[in-house]
């Protein structure tokens, strides 16, 4: 491996030290021939953006943890052959997990009731509350004869496999393993379909990362009120709708002439994608019972992560058609928001603990049930009933 130092510049192609001292020429050499300008005309500046990347990279690091950056020094001078040590971010996240409490709800699903009260006791003491032992004893009692009862009508341990022996848990996972692949997949084409937008591919990723922000900002804004299934469903369509639009300017304006507009359009495209992909998280996680909540999610993202490997043929139909990237995944956005209609509800709702509570979850609720607008009808309700 060629130390940088050895890296000398010809006539704007790069080569090494000991070819030039030999005089062969190099297969590597980099001309740019007036064929290239015109056939790549981006191609001048990638070392450039290259570099500009790793300095940004280097800042982000810098800026979040001091500490970071003699690490990814000591990296990229060992050419990662010998193992530095890790860095402190490290290990804080190896002490993480015994700074919080395993969920009380799942370990009493688990039989794990001592356990469970040692969580509530920990942080019932952290906010400052004074519980009686009693209390504990009641909560445990109860959930042991509910144990019990639930074992004398279904023996069998609950399961991921479990979920789909009953129709309407069946119809749940089959629809949050398809809205996964869809709001995984869409994500990640609109976040990769950078090329021929009228700017560097480099800089209109890097620009309209902004969105990241008011992504977030929307979902701890929203949610709580439009409720999980509303937000999730909201999101995609607006999500569905912004691309389709930015395919339709990509089919009738020149680029060149209108890259801002097309920058706006993809930052909020990304946006859009952003708040779907963070609502359907925590969705899924309502949803989906405590039992089975770890092993569900983990194979729902498997799932939503092994369709990324599709996104870079989806990306390449833009070969045949330029728009037509953003029309499939505007279709597939446009498809997962009507899937959102057919799972329940979750918000201000006692969430499911085993499969039996996830079949009967919900049972008589609408597709159309948003909490939003159920609470402007129980007041009108309330005064008819009255008057």
């Amino acid at each position: 491996m060629s130390e940088p130092s050895d890296l000398v510049n010809e006539d704007d192609g790069w080569t090494t030290g000991s070819e030039c001292d030999m005089g062969e020429p190099n297969e590597w050499i980099l001309d740019d021939t007036d064929d290239e300008e015109e056939q790549h005309p981006q191609d001048d500046n990638s070392w450039d953006y290259l570099l500009l990347g790793i300095v940004l990279v280097l800042l982000l690091v810098r800026a979040l943890h001091k500490s970071q950056l003699p690490y990814f020094v000591q990296c990229i001078k060992n050419d990662l052959v010998r193992e530095p040590p890790p860095p402190p971010l490290t290990k804080f996240v190896v002490v993480y997990p015994l700074l919080i409490c395993e969920s009380a709800q799942w370990l009493l699903t688990k039989k794990k009731y001592d356990e469970a009260v040692a969580c509530l006791k920990r942080v019932a003491k952290f906010n400052g509350r004074q519980v009686e032992d009693s209390a504990f004893d009641e909560f445990v009692k109860y959930y042991r004869e509910k144990t019990i009862e639930e074992e004398k009508v279904n023996s069998q341990e609950d399961t991921f496999l479990g979920m789909f022996r009953t129709p309407r848990l069946r119809r749940f996972t089959l629809t949050l393993l398809l809205k996964s692949v869809i709001i995984t997949l869409s994500c990640d084409v609109i976040n990769r379909n950078m090329e021929g937008l009228g700017t560097s591919p480099f800089k209109l990723f890097s620009f309209t990362s902004i969105a990241y922000l008011p992504a977030g900002v929307a979902i701890l804004l929203l949610q709580n009120k439009i409720g999980r299934k509303g937000m999730a469903c909201t999101a995609l369509l607006a999500g569905g709708i912004i691309t389709t639009a930015t395919g339709c300017l990509i089919a009738f304006l020149d680029p060149q002439q209108n890259a801002v507009l097309l920058a706006i359009m993809v930052a909020l495209g990304r946006f859009g994608a952003t708040v779907s992909y963070d609502a359907e998280i925590q969705y899924a996680a309502e949803i989906l019972p405590t039992s089975v909540r770890g092993r569900a999610l983990s194979n729902i993202h498997v799932a939503g992560l092994a369709s990324s490997s599709v996104a870079f043929y989806v990306i390449y139909l833009a070969q045949y058609y330029k728009p037509l990237p953003s029309i499939f995944i505007s279709c597939l956005m446009f498809f997962g928001a009507g899937l959102c209609l057919t799972l329940p509800e979750t918000l201000d709702k006692k969430l499911p603990e085993n499969l039996a509570d996830g079949e009967s979850f919900a049972l008589n609720e609408s597709f159309f049930y948003f909490p939003c607008f159920h609470r402007r009808q129980k007041p009108k309700e309330n005064a008819v009933d009255t008057a």
